[in-house]
């Protein structure tokens, strides 16, 4: 199981998607340290996670009420979507973007000002059912 709070270390991914499943939600609220959260858990290995950037017309979505519809259109059921990367004002991603299987944006470790360059950063990723964070540079190098 993994929590949302692994997708804030990302850096470069884009939306996720869950199949509509009957049952309580899958989030909850917290607080900690005097901040509150909404922490999400997933079983990587049960549940369908996918991304999400351009629509079938190659339009960039741009929010999840366009998701949302998108994906009502194909007969699919958005449960729990979140903007997962850092973008260009054109809102195509900064860093790594890979969706269904295929690198749209390559890892970005070029040195710059702003949030996005500020070390260490790190990439999420999904392996075989399993969900991590792993630091860009090593994430590069593996």
């Amino acid at each position: 199981m993994w929590s949302v709070s692994s997708w804030i270390a990302a850096t470069a991914l884009a939306f996720l998607s869950l199949p509509a499943s009957a049952g309580a939600s899958p989030c909850a609220d917290i607080e900690e340290g005097g901040a509150a959260y909404t922490v999400c858990d997933f079983d990587t290995r049960k549940s369908d996670i996918r991304l999400f950037l351009r629509d079938e017309k190659g339009e960039i979505y741009g929010s999840f009420a366009r998701l949302a519809d998108g994906l009502a259109n194909r007969g699919e059921a958005l449960v729990f979507a979140m903007n997962a990367g850092m973008y260009a004002e054109d809102r195509t991603p900064v860093g790594l973007y890979v969706e269904n299987g295929r690198t749209l944006s390559s890892a970005n470790t070029r040195p710059g000002a702003g949030n996005f360059h500020l070390k260490p950063n790190g990439i999420f990723f999904l392996d075989g059912g399993t969900a991590g964070v792993m630091e860009t540079e090593a994430y590069v190098k593996a």
